[in-house]
């Protein structure tokens, strides 16, 4: 088919394609009609080499996935037990740490006290002999006194001594 033209009036005379139209619509057509074709023999060729599972397959895949499912929840509340057990320790660490510190000040106060008992158990034996060496002399004085009784008696018999 030839283009038709068309007489204007003025200097320019539009063509027009007839048929042209009709003719792209086919070929579009055409095209997709192909196009699906080629779809569905694809899907058909996939189609055929796919085995779908049996009922059976399906239960036992079922009952797979809902172990797993009560296993991953059973991890889930060993899980937050854990966590709260995490907790606790750290609680009790923190207090064994200040339980640590108070006894390692009372172990200093100990110390302290150790020494001090220890420098009174020097100052007592000190005190010890300083008596010892007092009642020795106060023997040696009683035994002067009690011998100036004698002397006395036998100088002033019968006189009571002062």
């Amino acid at each position: 088919m030839t283009p038709v033209e068309t007489e204007n009036s003025s200097a320019e005379k539009p063509i027009h394609y007839p048929l042209t139209w009709r003719r792209g619509a086919a070929i579009i057509l055409a095209a997709s009609l192909l196009g699906v074709l080629l779809s569905l023999a694809v899907l058909a060729l996939v189609n055929r080499s796919l085995r779908y599972a049996l009922p059976s397959d399906v239960d036992t895949l079922n009952a797979r996935v809902d172990a797993l499912e009560s296993r991953l929840k059973a991890a889930e509340q060993e899980n937050a037990v854990l966590k709260e057990r995490i907790l606790v320790l750290e609680d009790l660490a923190e207090r064994t740490t200040k339980l640590e510190l108070f006894a390692l000040r009372i172990q200093g106060e100990i110390d302290k006290r150790v020494d001090q008992a220890e420098e009174l158990k020097k100052n007592i034996t000190v005190i010890q002999d300083s008596l010892g060496n007092m009642i020795t002399q106060h023997n040696g004085i009683q035994t002067f006194i009690n011998s100036l009784r004698e002397t006395w008696e036998r100088v002033f018999p019968g006189t009571p001594a002062p």
